[in-house]
């Protein structure tokens, strides 16, 4: 699987995680900004690609690498992390 968008067109990555009741459901909310307008793609951990998405987002230059530690702990609790944004300018950063 490739990415449906350049890296360059993205804006912010958050991860964190989902509570599922048994368990939690790791996700990622990509925000790209494309043709003048804003989307956010959301990619999760149950996607059979999504080591594969996390490896080449993380070539994102500041990509927070440790972003799995401080999403996953502690268990069924909201842990949101923004692991890249593209400037400090951004409103959504």
């Amino acid at each position: 699987m490739s990415l449906p968008f350049e890296l360059t067109d993205v804006c912010k990555v958050v991860a964190y995680k989902r509570d599922e009741i048994t368990t939690d459901l790791i996700c990622f909310d990509v925000v790209t900004e494309q043709s003048g307008g804003r989307r956010t793609w959301i990619f999760h951990e149950e996607l059979p690609e999504f080591e594969r998405v996390v490896a080449e987002l993380s070539e994102l230059p500041g990509f927070m690498t440790d972003w799995r530690e401080r999403v996953v702990s502690p268990t069924f609790a909201h842990c949101e992390t923004v692991v890249y944004a593209r400037s400090r300018d951004d409103p959504i950063a």
